[in-house]
């Protein structure tokens, strides 16, 4: 994902407690979530957060990205095709 976004608001809080927990705890830990484009377009992605300590002993984490958006749509897809199906 290039350029700016921003974390979806209803997807705030999950991310910001994903953090905080990656901090305190120091293990590493996944979360998918929807970021928003300056365009409006809305696109997944899922994040590693993994902590580590740096030369000083201070705690940081290394977040890594990747926009999963295809493969989320395909999920859903075959969720709704498994949905009619049932029907």
């Amino acid at each position: 994902m290039r350029g700016r976004t921003a974390v979806h608001p209803d997807d705030r809080p999950p991310v910001l407690a994903k953090f905080v927990e990656a901090f305190s705890s120091g293990e590493p830990s996944r979360i998918s979530f929807r970021v928003l484009r300056p365009s409006g377009e809305t696109r997944w992605a899922e994040t590693t957060l993994t902590p580590f300590a740096a030369a000083d002993g201070e705690r940081h984490v290394l977040v890594m990205s990747r926009d999963v958006t295809e493969a989320h749509r395909t999920a859903e897809e075959l969720r709704e095709s498994r949905e009619r199906f049932q029907q």
